[in-house]
């Protein structure tokens, strides 16, 4: 879904693999990282139909994820990383439990 200028809004893309989505990111223009209630995570991308996505990864993480968020738990030695690309920020998420990862 996206926001258009009126305030309302609008379907860009729709998912038919029904998941109950806990949070998600985005992870470039046409990628998303996605975790839903089972405890997994997942990776949607817009096919070339770009009004459906397509799941490119899942995994089973074993945690109920409520958020992700820009970051690292390891900033400093990303800092020392002669081949990090700071266009690539990395991405942490947060559980229910109390877990960050």
């Amino acid at each position: 879904l996206r926001e258009d200028g009126d305030d309302k809004l609008l379907e860009v893309a729709r998912d038919f693999n029904a998941n109950w989505t806990s949070a998600i990111a985005p992870l470039a223009p046409d990628e998303f990282l996605c975790a839903e209630a089972s405890r997994n995570l997942f990776a949607l991308r817009h096919t070339d139909d770009a009004r459906c996505l397509e799941t490119v990864a899942e995994m089973h993480l074993g945690h109920f994820v409520t958020c992700f968020a820009s970051g690292s738990l390891a900033l400093a030695s990303l800092e020392g990383n002669r081949h990090h690309d700071p266009k690539k920020t990395p991405l942490l998420f947060g559980a229910n439990d109390g877990m960050i990862g």
